[in-house]
């Protein structure tokens, strides 16, 4: 009697112990986590290739995110036809690796971190203003640091 008494308690206790394990999830959602680090401060261009080959059509380029709620926004300097001064955004999806522009562009976030950020898309067309190309078509891939 003494031994299923113990055995009663054992199992009663691993029950507890596994439903306090599986209540009080307290996990941030993935898209929360990747909005704070977006969001926490400009991100400068550290690196930029199209198709791999590296290029300095970026050259100075910075990108700053916003969530005036429930309006997320953008802002960049330099960034040319291929990012426009200011626009907004919202997520892809609900894990965080992907978001897309107000103009219908789709960007990767392949690295998202506190001191990188590395986003890939691609853009469908040359772009030639004032006989200058600013946006080459192909998979651009971006490095940005804090």
């Amino acid at each position: 009697m003494r031994l299923l008494k113990i055995i009663l308690l054992v199992v009663t206790l691993i029950s507890v112990q596994v439903g306090l394990q599986s209540c009080g999830n307290d996990d941030p959602a993935p898209n929360d986590v990747t909005q704070q680090i977006l969001t926490a401060g400009k991100w400068n261009i550290q690196s930029a290739t199209i198709d791999g080959v590296s290029t300095d059509l970026f050259t100075n380029l910075t990108l700053s995110f916003d969530t005036n709620n429930p309006i997320y926004t953008y802002t960049t300097t330099n960034g040319g036809v291929v990012w426009p001064a200011s626009g907004t955004w919202s997520f892809v999806g609900e894990d965080g690796k992907k978001i897309k522009r107000n103009d219908g562009l789709d960007i990767d976030l392949e690295n998202v971190s506190d001191k990188q950020l590395v986003i890939s898309y691609t853009w469908a067309s040359t772009t030639f203003t004032g006989g200058r190309i600013k946006g080459i078509k192909g998979v651009n891939k971006l490095t940005f640091t804090r």
